[in-house]
């Protein structure tokens, strides 16, 4: 009986094994699914998940700010981290390699919810440039949080 029980739970293993490989390779080809990969990642706090799915030459772009290099990407994501509450995909586009995805970059400070679209290049299978539009009425009040948070520290 034991013996069997164990049996059944290596195939399970070996099963969800084989799915998470299907699941690397299916972002390998699919921008959208590496895409929406990222943007869960990043709200869900998985910042090593994250600099796995960025191109060694990553380029982030925003309001005329831009950080280059992987370390340099995810040192400014875990910077957030004090205020990310999760991101809420909503839809996404998709033209070859570049997607669109918008999502509500959801805080807990008086900035609430901030409607956001990242345009998202991908290159053999990672994320090459993300450039960052955001809604910027609100940003103000998270970012003082956050400087609140972080000890004063942006």
């Amino acid at each position: 009986m034991v013996s069997r029980w164990l049996d059944n739970i290596k195939c399970l293993v070996e099963f969800l094994k084989s799915i998470t490989l299907e699941t690397m390779m299916d972002m390998k080809n699919d921008p959208r699914a590496l895409a929406v990969a990222y943007i869960e990642a990043v709200g869900q706090k998985q910042f090593d998940r994250v600099a796995e799915l960025l191109h060694p030459t990553v380029e982030f772009l925003t309001s005329g700010r831009s950080i280059r290099g992987v370390p340099a990407y995810v040192d400014a994501l875990r910077r957030l981290a004090p205020i990310i509450v999760r991101n809420d995909v909503q839809t996404t586009i998709v033209d070859g390699s570049d997607v669109a995805v918008l999502y509500d970059f959801v805080t807990d400070t008086p900035a609430g919810t901030v409607p956001t679209i990242e345009w998202i290049t991908v290159d053999a299978g990672l994320i090459r440039t993300s450039r960052l539009i955001f809604h910027k009425e609100h940003w103000p009040a998270a970012v003082g949080e956050l400087t609140r948070r972080s000890g004063g520290a942006k």
